[in-house]
């Protein structure tokens, strides 16, 4: 059986869609972004910034950046910090972790953070394009459950990637801000898909 939307279910669907549709911007934006961990020197300047992708650093005058695809892993990292991976540029030891080197644990939970992260952001792409087609045109109620639960694996997506990159980074700066701003957004449009779900579930049962 199909039905079709009334105004308010609209409402509350494309309410759902605009904050997926902000949430995704956010988290998108926010993961992209340096600046998660920024270390400063006794002036207050930038020495050096790191994501869960890549760092980003000073020298010599001149900005540079290196992906953790690039670290070499090896058995000892400057003599103390056991198993990891250096950044290939020898002359970054004074920057420290996570610039000159990572230890191997805190790689592991990078590449893990940087999976999920990406994940929730696919999730949140569906979840919008789904409440999208459920609040504007007919949909079987048999679907109905499919966009909600979208939102709900993309927030847990990305509430795992914070849990899994705080282990290795001490995130406190404006990318970190926005992708958390954009977890929030994820659970509200959340709430007002699943209403919306929920309210065309009993309309095409009650037909």
């Amino acid at each position: 059986m199909f039905s079709y939307t009334e105004p308010i279910d609209r409402r509350f669907g494309i309410t759902s869609v605009v904050c997926g549709v902000i949430s995704l911007v956010f988290c998108s934006v926010g993961i992209a972004l340096p600046t998660w961990y920024v270390a400063r020197d006794q002036n207050n300047e930038i020495l050096s910034t790191a994501n869960y992708f890549y760092t980003c650093f000073i020298e010599n005058g001149t900005s540079m950046c290196a992906s953790y695809s690039s670290y070499r892993c090896v058995s000892i990292v400057n003599d103390e910090s056991g198993p990891g991976c250096e950044n290939p540029h020898y002359s970054l030891i004074e920057y420290g972790s996570p610039v000159s080197h990572v230890p191997m644990g805190d790689i592991q939970r990078l590449r893990s953070a940087a999976g999920l992260s990406i994940m929730g952001i696919i999730f949140i792409f569906f979840a919008v394009l789904l409440t999208l087609l459920m609040s504007i045109i007919l949909i079987h109620q048999l679907f109905t459950f499919i966009p909600p639960l979208a939102f709900f694996l993309a927030g847990l997506s990305l509430m795992a990637a914070l849990a899994d990159g705080s282990g290795a980074l001490k995130c406190s700066e404006t990318g970190f801000i926005l992708f958390v701003t954009g977890i929030l957004l994820t659970w509200l449009a959340l709430l007002f898909s699943a209403f919306t779900a929920r309210r065309l579930h009993l309309s095409a049962r009650n037909q």
